[in-house]
């Protein structure tokens, strides 16, 4: 094949992963639930392992999140940030809010 046709298939293809990366986090936001938080609690040790979160909702219901530790390590999460909250399988998980 031409080399110039590699060079479309790269851009191509990083098109797309960047499209839906931006597609999935749009849907993150406007599917989560908006809440502050009120407390952490780290596991293992600061951004290895899954920390909770007691979040206080808009709707001033008060409940117990998980913290990914990508989110823990990226977004440095202390009480009183807003964060977004979504519901996966039988567990909410925290998410940082677009400021």
């Amino acid at each position: 094949m031409p080399p110039h046709v590699y060079h479309i298939v790269f851009y191509a293809t990083a098109a797309v992963l960047v499209l839906g990366v931006a597609a999935l986090e749009i849907y993150r936001l406007r599917t989560g639930r908006r809440g502050r938080v009120r407390s952490l609690s780290c596991g293992a040790g600061f951004g290895l392992g899954d920390a909770s979160a007691v979040v206080e909702m808009e709707d001033g219901r008060v409940i117990t999140a998980s913290v990914p530790g990508c989110t823990q390590c990226v977004c440095r999460l202390r009480p009183g940030d807003a964060v977004v909250v979504s519901k996966v399988m039988d567990r909410f998980v925290v998410g940082a809010a677009v400021k």
